[in-house]
């Protein structure tokens, strides 16, 4: 899969995660709040694996072409991004809500996976190769004469 084609489908399985979720609290509200329907299960295990799969996509499109350290540190960098998107998610719901919070604050951090993966999408392969270090075959001249 080329660059073009894994950047776009990592950009609609974003978007299918965060639709899945609006779909799971949907159900939530019409079911009258968390547990009460076993329907909220499948929206979030379907936006689960989208998610994961549009960031696995993403670092494809990323690190195509690039040597197994650059794939090894941008996986890790994103992995740590994911883990700060998600504390800052649950900072910011935890700051805002009212002293006595309805279930839908409690879900409001889940959306922290398919934005974190839509701005990775967005952001992560649209660099060029030359301000990325690390790119496979980088340094070399015309037809891989090493710059002689």
């Amino acid at each position: 899969m080329d660059t073009t084609r894994a950047t776009r489908a990592a950009l609609a399985l974003a978007l299918l995660c965060f639709l899945a979720l609006v779909v799971k609290n949907v159900v939530m509200a019409a079911a009258g709040g968390v547990g009460r329907t076993w329907w909220e299960n499948p929206p979030f295990y379907a936006a689960l694996l989208l998610g994961l799969v549009s960031l696995a996509l993403t670092l494809v499109a990323a690190v195509r072409g690039r040597t197994w350290r650059v794939w090894l540190g941008t996986g890790a960098a994103m992995l740590v991004l994911g883990v700060a998107a998600a504390a800052a998610g649950a900072l910011l719901v935890g700051a805002v809500q009212p002293a006595d919070p309805g279930w839908i604050w409690g879900e409001l951090d889940l959306f922290t996976l398919p934005l974190s993966a839509l701005a990775l999408a967005l952001l992560l392969p649209r660099w060029r190769a030359g301000q990325v270090p690390g790119r496979a075959g980088a340094g070399r001249g015309p037809a891989g004469t090493l710059g002689v």
